[in-house]
């Protein structure tokens, strides 16, 4: 009976010490440095028994004034800028905000994520971003919301959709990615319509339509040398590179069919097929097309 009293004591000594000095006994860590003046006084965010609320957050974090001005009154700098707060009246602020995990103010938002903003503050990202925003020139004049290319994980890896890009940007390849631009010459002497040859969703495999000039086959490979000699000029081209199109010969083979000009072979043969290109030179020099000069058929 008398050891009984003796428990029953103590543990009725600790809850009266417990609430006499909260801070000595059930403090588990230190406060944030903008909290160190109520380091002691535990019943400032606390209640006994019902842990923090929002209503004593906002009994000094006044919603209106959370990320523009101290609880002091100084405004802070537009780098750390958090306007959105007064629209949260809905939230509590636990479900972002902790303490007692150390003095720097970055170790009280623990749990933030964009979710839980309504959409009237998630698809305002410059309100809190601003400060964040490249200066360059493919941002300055982008009127769009940062989530149409960038995720709220992280900024980096941005899937960009060149179709919210304004007209002048979408023809203006370059402008962007003048490092992209490979060194060779047929690149540097390829203008800036990157979108000739390339899609916006990747660079390889190029959309060039090689058979809009000459259609490969198994013994017209895909071998840009064989025939572009000039690297610095893929326009210029030759067919006398194969050991077949000799000139004494190709010229005796067309001037036996009447043809005089054939120096620019591609005219006609657009394939390995001759019948191919017989079609298309009897197409070009029929009376009513001469009349109308050379056709490309």
């Amino acid at each position: 009976m008398k050891t009984s009293i003796l428990h029953i004591s103590a543990v009725l000594l600790f809850i009266l010490l417990m609430f006499i000095f909260p801070f000595k006994l059930i403090n588990p860590g230190p406060l944030i440095s903008g909290h160190q003046d109520i380091q002691k006084d535990c019943l400032s965010c606390h209640s006994p028994f019902s842990g923090t609320s929002t209503d004593k957050c906002i009994s000094c974090h006044v919603p209106e004034k959370i990320g523009i001005v101290t609880v002091s009154g100084n405004e802070m700098p537009d780098s750390v800028k958090t306007p959105f707060h007064k629209e949260l009246s809905s939230i509590q602020c636990a479900s972002c905000h902790t303490d007692h995990a150390g003095i720097l103010a970055e170790s009280a938002t623990t749990r933030f994520t964009h979710s839980l903003l309504p959409a009237s503050i998630a698809d305002a990202c410059l309100s809190c971003h601003e400060s964040g925003k490249p200066d360059d020139k493919l941002h300055m004049d982008l009127a769009s919301n940062c989530s149409g290319c960038h995720t709220t994980d992280r900024w980096q890896n941005a899937r960009l959709d060149h179709d919210q890009l304004p007209a002048v940007f979408q023809k203006d390849c370059v402008g962007c990615h003048s490092e992209h631009r490979p060194a060779d010459g047929l690149h540097r002497n390829s203008g800036n319509a990157c979108y000739d040859c390339h899609s916006t969703n990747t660079w390889k495999p190029s959309t060039f339509d090689h058979d809009q000039y000459f259609r490969f086959d198994r013994h017209h490979p895909a071998d840009c040398q064989s025939c572009h000699e000039n690297p610095e000029n893929f326009k210029e081209y030759t067919c006398y590179s194969c050991h077949e199109h000799s000139r004494a010969r190709i010229a005796g083979e067309h001037r036996e069919e009447g043809i005089v000009d054939f120096e620019n072979c591609a005219e006609c043969h657009r394939s390995g097929d001759e019948d191919d290109a017989k079609r298309i030179w009897r197409n070009s020099n029929r009376p009513d097309r001469r009349s109308r000069g050379h056709d490309d058929d």
